[in-house]
């Protein structure tokens, strides 16, 4: 497990890596504000 561990740091850590974890951040956050919109639209009802 630990060198899975240490690839996985060093992909994050390079610009192939950095660029995954932003989209993925970017997934997460456009996920969570639409759930959230939907809630928001129930609730108004």
């Amino acid at each position: 497990m630990g060198q899975f561990k240490e690839n996985l740091h060093d992909y994050l850590a390079s610009e192939e890596g950095k660029d995954f974890m932003k989209k993925i951040m970017k997934d997460l956050l456009v996920d969570v504000l639409t759930t959230q919109q939907k809630i928001a639209a129930e609730e108004r009802r």
